[in-house]
């Protein structure tokens, strides 16, 4: 059931996010609605998903008397960390939660993962010196003139 609640929910948000105009976001709503009960949805569940991100939205609360202030869009903070399998994941969470109970405005954190490993960035083996290399050509010019071609 949650998996359709998100679903509805993040067409609700993707129409609200890229609408310019409430007239624009109530007909989006209105084809989202129409596309997602022709996909078996009751039409109870939608008015209450609509309903539930509506609220969200604008901060409805129980006094009806007074307008109701949209709540301010979160301010986000990207941090590039390199891939290093379920760490990086487990580090991002760990951020986030800890920006979230000690920001003091809204605030939330966007980890992005790059694709080279952690690995590739250094070597952890020393270089080893040109002589040593195998399957290696080489001059040496000797100091009277001579000269010697080999191969390691």
């Amino acid at each position: 059931m949650h998996r359709k609640q998100n679903l509805v929910n993040s067409l609700l948000r993707r129409a609200y996010d890229i609408a310019s105009s409430y007239q624009l976001v109530h007909t989006e709503f209105i084809n989202i609605k129409r596309m997602i009960s022709r996909n078996g949805y009751p039409n109870n569940f939608l008015d209450r998903c609509n309903y539930q991100f509506l609220n969200r939205i604008y901060g409805v609360t129980q006094q009806r008397d007074a307008p109701a202030e949209p709540s301010p869009s979160p301010k986000y903070i990207s941090l590039q960390l390199p891939y290093l399998g379920s760490v990086s994941n487990n580090i991002c969470q760990e951020l986030s939660s800890f920006i979230r109970h000690k920001a003091v405005v809204n605030v939330k954190l966007r980890c992005l993962q790059s694709p080279r490993k952690l690995q590739n960035l250094s070597s952890i083996k020393d270089r080893q010196a040109l002589l040593n290399w195998f399957n290696v050509v080489y001059k040496l010019t000797c100091s009277c003139g001579a000269s010697y071609i080999g191969q390691t």
